[in-house]
């Protein structure tokens, strides 16, 4: 299975900013976790029901009741989102919570929520969906689809690595070296060294802009930032240019303009490494 950078799915739920796009993504991606088809609670839609909004159950399974939110205040949205259930009188054994951030101490959230409440609540935060994306392919995929479909749509990658000499900036080899974290256990060392020094060779690129570099730029970048001399890995990096462009694919290849791009995705990735080397 081509699983996803963990980091990646971080970053990108951290950005989302839209209830529609949550709830979109929360439910694609529980439909494929699950395997489970959700309706809205009660026909929520149709009756227009006071405050209940968001809610879901699976179909078949009426007494599971789900919400996606990326309120800030979630505890507050999810006391609101019961006393709403219980004013519009629909029964239910266990409510879920769903949300894009990172809630911290959830036992202790659940425990003050059931003693208040009586109720049975689950949460499912970021960390959930960082635990399960690469579950299946199935969720592999949700996840992807969001990101090449929605993320460009309410927000960007901000920057990441400046082209740099090796021997110079510390700041190149922190990313080699976590890349070696990431992914050493799986590759060869020659093609670790090419992928990071096509990755960085890409900073900057954005498809939105029309904004590509060449195998010959990238070559040219790659010159800039090392001592040795690149020809020793040119054939290595023809290779990989093209392998990852591939499925799974960490960057794009646009033939229209012949270019190459870092993919969302990827960004992401970067910038989460960036954040936490910098962090430490």
């Amino acid at each position: 299975m081509n699983s996803v950078n963990t980091e990646s799915v971080h970053g990108a739920l951290e950005l989302i900013k839209d209830g529609t796009v949550f709830e979109n993504f929360a439910k694609d991606f529980l439909s494929k976790r699950l395997s489970h088809e959700f309706i809205p609670v009660g026909g929520v839609h149709d009756r227009g029901l006071d405050g209940v909004e968001r809610i879901y159950s699976a179909k078949g399974i009426t007494k599971t009741v789900y919400q996606m939110s990326i309120q800030q205040t979630h505890k507050a949205k999810i006391k609101a989102t019961l006393e709403a259930l219980a004013k519009n009188e629909i029964s239910f054994d266990r409510f879920i919570y769903v949300t894009n951030l990172d809630l911290g101490d959830i036992e202790k959230l659940v425990e003050e929520l059931h003693e208040e409440s009586g109720r049975l609540i689950t949460v499912w935060d970021q960390k959930w969906f960082v635990s399960n994306v690469n579950h299946l392919e199935a969720t592999v995929r949700s996840f992807r689809i969001f990101v090449d479909t929605s993320l460009h749509e309410f927000a960007k990658p901000g920057a990441i690595y400046q082209v740099a000499n090796l021997d110079q900036d510390p700041r190149v080899f922190v990313f080699l070296n976590q890349q070696w974290e990431d992914y050493g256990q799986r590759q060869r060392m020659d093609e670790l060294l090419a992928d990071s020094l096509i990755l960085l060779a890409l900073e900057g690129t954005d498809p939105d802009k029309v904004n590509f570099r060449t195998r010959t730029d990238v070559m040219s970048r790659i010159y800039e930032m090392v001592k040795f001399d690149p020809k020793l890995l040119e054939s290595v990096i023809t290779a990989r240019l093209k392998a990852l462009a591939s499925k799974p694919r960490r960057i794009s290849y646009h033939r229209k303009n012949d270019g190459f791009c870092l993919r969302y995705e990827e960004r992401l990735a970067i910038e989460e490494r960036r954040n936490r080397s910098e962090n430490q």
